[in-house]
């Protein structure tokens, strides 16, 4: 078989696997991603240095390249697609998949032909097929780092070409592939943490003449590649510190439970890694002490069995060590920093697993014509193959997404929320009462009551139980009082129950109207960049001028339809291509021709 074909093998596994994501549903974050923060983003600039109050967006991420690919996702496909969006995904998973396959044939110089050929068949299909990367590739937000991956693995490679090669050209493309790395994410920084390890370890071309230098020598030969990566840092915390973007919060522990919390979370990655059993995208708890000290001397056993390969020359299997251990070490800051909603996520071990998939592509490549080694291989990758697509299965909708995670987080009010979400959008919401309401009694804090009591609102009022979501609005602003989508939400309410009575009365309410306008207006204040604010302040304003003009009142009249033009003008502002927007034109051109009339007379 020819090279090209050993490579492209795992691309097709990968597509396989992951077809069914394509047809997946937007879940979590995902539209909140698209609807409500893509929108702010107009210029490059942006992209770089993103504007200030964006709907729920973190201030510890740096991530414009990310960004970028959301950008090209919306033109390519339209806001709010989700088909189109995965796909990009699932790509981008499979471009991945063949640059580990790539990667394993540059590390596997030393072994004949065809153990070569089975070496990188075997790492880039057990890579393409690994459980673990479901979350990351099935959530279009969860692509973050799929995305640096992208441009880790060719950094990692051409940085071995230079090193035996040479060349300006190879040189400065690792180092822009290792910058477009860290602007996705930063476990992009980690390429440069191996870089040590993949000059001294990776096995050198056998035409290079001379013993292979040590890894002290081998490092400081390779200076110019070291100065072009502390460079391209250089830049990036430049750029990261001009965007604002902080590093998380300390937590309030000790220097005990904080290593008690590293080691568990790195025994979790390892275990997760291996033998990826119990997956979920909701983790909560840190392994118990046992399965942390397992973990734990499973890391130093490995790395005993690495170094020992090392000084029998095979520097393979301490490269792979080294890679997990470095490419997993930004990601252990979460268990000891504040920053992410839990401590663990299964997506973490995108990059990092990329060690273990070498790593049994050497051993493969080892004894080649073994029947006994093609038949676990074929074991694995039809293991892993099916327990991905099955896993795949759960993030294809939100209901399946968020039950599975209140089985595994029962006592979590995250979970119950986004249930509540699910089940909202299905109407079925009876079930998402309970579910908010289940939510609230497990929050840890104000803004988890807020959220859970804003949402059950929504299906209150849609179960016709006004007075019970004005209660339960009240509740959020209470726990969150520059909550904007609660005051967004009282304001619609208001303008329901205005419309109620009047369909009743056949009259017009002024006090509903004019709650309804201060609610919307604070909302509006409080996020410029909320289109619903705008657009139902813009009806208010309407209704209450259409009350004015009943009453004979041509000025106030004329007032309250230029403030409705100006709210119907700042949703086109705000977001041209919001499906608010058609109806906002068309109220601008009403009270335009209304406003006409009046000084016509």
């Amino acid at each position: 078989m020819r090279r090209a074909a050993w490579a492209l093998v795992p691309a097709l596994l990968a597509l396989a696997v992951y077809a069914g994501a394509v047809g997946g549903e937007l879940v979590w974050d995902d539209e909140i991603v698209q609807a409500r923060q893509m929108v702010a983003f107009r210029t490059l600039r942006d992209v770089f240095l993103p504007p200030a109050g964006l709907h729920q967006w973190s201030l510890d991420y740096y991530r414009p390249v990310v960004i970028l690919s959301y950008l090209l996702d919306q033109a390519l496909f339209g806001r709010g697609a989700a088909a189109g969006p995965h796909a990009m995904v699932v790509l981008f998973h499979a471009w991945n998949s063949v640059w580990v396959a790539a990667f394993a044939r540059r590390l596997l110089l030393d072994r004949g032909e065809r153990a070569r050929d089975l070496g990188v068949l075997a790492a880039g299909a057990l890579f393409a097929v690994h459980p673990v990367h479901v979350e990351s590739v099935c959530w279009i937000t969860g692509r973050s780092d799929t995305v640096a991956t992208m441009f880790a693995l060719p950094a990692a490679w051409l940085a071995l070409a230079w090193r035996d090669r040479g060349g300006a050209a190879r040189l400065a493309l690792a180092v822009l592939a290792y910058l477009a790395a860290c602007l996705s994410k930063e476990i992009g920084l980690a390429v440069w943490l191996a870089l040590p390890a993949l000059v001294a370890l990776a096995p050198r071309p056998a035409d290079g003449g001379g013993a292979a230098p040590g890894p002290l020598r081998a490092n400081l030969r390779a200076w110019p590649l070291h100065a072009g990566f502390a460079a391209a840092t250089a830049v990036y915390f430049a750029l990261r510190t001009a965007a604002d973007v902080a590093y998380g919060q300390a937590l309030a522990a000790g220097p005990a439970e904080l290593a008690r919390r590293a080691a568990g979370a790195a025994a979790y990655y390892l275990g997760g890694a291996l033998l990826p059993l119990r997956a979920s995208h909701f983790v909560t708890a840190f392994p118990p002490a046992w399965a942390t000290a397992l973990g734990v001397a499973l890391w130093l056993a490995l790395l005993g069995l690495a170094l020992a390969a090392w000084r029998r020359g095979r520097g393979v299997p301490l490269l792979a060590w080294a890679w997990f251990a470095v490419t997993l070490a930004p990601s252990l800051a979460i268990a000891v920093r504040s920053i992410s909603e839990t401590p663990l996520a299964e997506r973490y071990l995108y990059l990092p697993s990329v060690a273990p998939a070498l790593a049994a592509g050497w051993l493969v490549a080892l004894r080649p014509a073994a029947r006994g080694v093609r038949v676990a291989l074929a074991a694995l990758v039809l293991v892993g193959a099916v327990a991905t697509a099955a896993r795949g299965r759960i993030w294809q909708d939100d209901l399946r997404l968020w039950t599975a995670a209140v089985a595994v987080a029962p006592d979590h009010s995250l979970p119950r929320h986004h249930l509540g979400m699910a089940q909202q959008r299905r109407g079925l919401h009876a079930e998402a009462v309970a579910s908010f309401q289940e939510a609230v009694e497990r929050a840890t804090g104000p803004e988890k009551v807020a959220l859970a009591r804003n949402n059950e609102a929504r299906s209150l009022a849609e179960l016709g139980r006004l007075g019970e979501a004005e209660q339960s609005l009240r509740a959020a602003l209470a726990a969150s009082p520059e909550y904007d989508t609660a005051h967004l939400n009282l304001g619609v309410l208001y303008l329901r129950r205005e419309a109620v009575r009047r369909a009743r009365t056949g009259a017009r309410d002024a006090a509903l109207l004019d709650a309804a306008r201060e609610s919307l207006a604070t909302a509006a204040d409080l996020d410029p960049s909320l289109v619903e604010a705008h657009w139902f302040l813009a009806r208010c304003e309407e209704e209450r001028a259409a009350l004015a003009r009943a009453a004979g009142d041509a000025p106030a009249e004329a007032e309250r339809l230029r403030a409705a033009r100006a709210a119907a003008q700042r949703v086109l502002a705000v977001d041209a291509l919001s499906p608010r927007a058609p109806d906002a034109r068309a109220l601008d051109d009403r009270t335009a021709a209304r406003l006409a009339e009046l000084g016509a007379r």
